[in-house]
């Protein structure tokens, strides 16, 4: 009771209250009275948030020691992906292994055995440190990969929160604070670089592009690494962050610090060499594609070229990309004669080669709309399945000109068809009005059928001619669908084209057969339907071997020539109506 009373008596102010004088006080001897609890208003409690914001830090921090060592328990190393979080029952481990990204990513990105979809797939996919049941419940669901990030970027701007005590226990786990860079360079960069070179031969890795999880192909301290986002991040800190030593290690490897350098002399320069040497030219088609297979031709590539879509970069050489690297290398493209214009090479190697052989395979240079070059000999290979007659249309619409002023005379010669006009011009003189006088040769007459064509392998047409649909052309004349100008209609009246055809046919054919067949059998009231006339006089030669009867029955349906009172009055004379 004294002792209390002393005490009581002895206690300093709140303000003259030293630390010194509080341990002291939190030194007594053990047998001495124990010390209470400070009331709330007491000069020694401590603020109760503040208290529950320290039980929550320290929380925090054993829960982080704790991943951090689980992780290297079961990995053997600290670089954790940037993206991870602790594996829980309500996440798919497959997605985990993804390290996060678009669903297209992880579709790229999916381990080999999972993408097949069955459970035990994915067990043997999916590593220890991505199964839930690895890990305490307690760490479920942790974003340990953004935890070591922020923790270890607060430690290189000095900004960390944590006690000495605390720091030291991750140094006794081996936790490499003080050389992180260093670490993840030598333990996760510099591994996962030279696996990527040693499977594409190459360091050209897409942005996108994470190493995949449970492949054992890649070093496990490197599965779930963004490479692609790592290789940028290097070649942003060359200058000023990167240090020497990482630079050098990384040239040594072959990385690549500038994109288009090394893509001009490692692939586009020695593809444009190998392509001259097994083509002959340097007019890589645009889907030309190195090939891959040895049954290919992949023999004759350079390895690290295969695979490789030549075709598209010597496309965007043309469309003024590689400006610095093609005029360090221009002498050489000289040499291998390189064509800047794409106009002039396709020109040149395509269309007026196609041109040429379509000439001389149709005897007219006229393209139909909806030609395409076949893919076969005599045609041009570089022009197969060219759609020539397209090409022909936008010539005609001014595409090529330049190409087209210096071979005037070239396409003249071809009969180049410019326009609609010129086109009806040549179409009449080369080819119908030849075709008609074959005609009228073979048949005395120049009443064409709608569908007559002539015949592609007959010497006795004229070549211009073999194939043409002359009937079809005549019914769309007759029809006015063709507009053909005057000059060119006193050239077919010349030949006696017949422009009201149903006029000609029953002057010249229908009514003198009918006369012959009424003297013969007194009338055309009994003839059949299925009657022809036959191959011999006194039936006109022109109507040999027509089908009278269905004509006749026509006209007794009142399909045709009824309509006229002339040609009725005759109908009923000879008896057909």
């Amino acid at each position: 009771m004294m002792l209390l009373l002393v005490s009581r008596r002895l206690r300093p102010s709140a303000s003259a209250l030293s630390i010194r004088d509080a341990r002291a006080l939190s030194s007594l001897p053990s047998h001495a009275a124990p010390l209470k609890t400070p009331r709330a208003n007491s000069p020694f409690a401590v603020p109760q948030h503040q208290t529950r914001l320290q039980e929550q830090q320290d929380a925090r921090w054993r829960e982080f020691v704790l991943a951090l060592r689980t992780f290297h328990s079961l990995e053997r190393h600290f670089a954790v992906p940037p993206r991870f979080v602790v594996p829980a029952p309500s996440l798919s481990p497959l997605a985990l292994s993804r390290d996060g990204g678009s669903e297209q990513e992880q579709q790229e990105h999916e381990p080999p055995q999972a993408a097949k979809g069955s459970d035990a797939n994915v067990e043997e996919a999916v590593p220890h440190y991505l199964r839930h049941e690895s890990w305490p419940k307690e760490l479920h669901g942790l974003t340990l990969g953004v935890r070591v990030f922020s923790f270890v970027r607060a430690a290189a701007e000095g900004t960390l929160q944590q006690s000495a005590e605390q720091l030291a226990e991750l140094q006794e786990l081996g936790f490499p604070l003080h050389h992180w860079r260093e670490y993840v360079f030598e333990t996760a960069t510099m591994p996962a670089l030279a696996t990527y070179k040693e499977i594409e031969g190459h360091l050209f890795v897409p942005q996108k592009f994470v190493v995949p999880h449970g492949d054992l192909a890649w070093p496990r301290p490197t599965w779930g690494v963004p490479l692609g986002k790592v290789i940028m991040t290097l070649r942003r800190q060359r200058d000023e962050e990167l240090p020497d030593d990482h630079v050098a290690a990384l040239t040594k490897l072959g990385f690549v610090w500038n994109v288009s350098d090394a893509k001009w002399f490692q692939f586009v320069l020695p593809g444009l060499r190998a392509f001259k040497a097994i083509h002959g030219s340097t007019d890589v088609p645009l889907a030309f594609v190195v090939p891959k297979q040895e049954s290919e031709g992949a023999s004759a590539w350079p390895r690290h070229l295969r695979g490789y879509r030549l075709g598209q970069q010597v496309c965007t050489v043309r469309r003024g990309f590689f400006t610095s690297q093609v005029e360090e290398s221009r002498e050489e493209l000289e040499a291998l004669g390189f064509s800047f214009s794409v106009s002039d090479t396709m020109w040149s190697h395509t269309i007026f080669p196609a041109l040429q052989v379509f000439a001389r395979a149709h005897h007219h240079c006229d393209v139909p709309q909806d030609f395409v070059v076949p893919a076969s000999p005599p045609w041009p290979e570089k022009a197969w399945r060219v759609k020539l007659g397209q090409t022909v249309q936008r010539i005609r619409k001014g595409a090529y000109e330049a190409q087209t002023q210096a071979h005037q005379k070239e396409l003249e010669q071809l009969g180049f068809v410019w326009n609609a006009q010129e086109r009806r011009a040549i179409t009449v003189r080369q080819v119908v009005l030849p075709a008609l006088a074959t005609y009228r040769e073979l048949h005395g007459h120049v009443l064409v059928s709608t569908d007559f064509v002539v015949p592609k392998n007959d010497a006795v047409w004229p070549k211009p001619a073999r194939g043409f649909r002359l009937g079809y052309w005549i019914t769309r004349v007759r029809a006015g669908i063709v507009d053909l100008p005057d000059h060119l209609r006193s050239e077919l009246d010349a030949v006696g084209f017949v422009w009201r055809v149903n006029d000609a046919r029953w002057n010249e054919i229908l009514l003198p057969s009918l006369e012959v067949y009424a003297e013969l059998h007194g009338s055309c009231k009994a003839m059949n339907t299925k009657f022809r006339v036959p191959h011999e006089p006194p039936y006109p030669e022109k109507a040999w071997g027509i089908s009278l009867g269905l004509s006749v029955w026509h006209m007794r349906n009142g399909d045709t020539y009824v309509n006229d009172d002339v040609k009725l009055r005759e109908l009923k004379r000879l008896g057909v109506l």
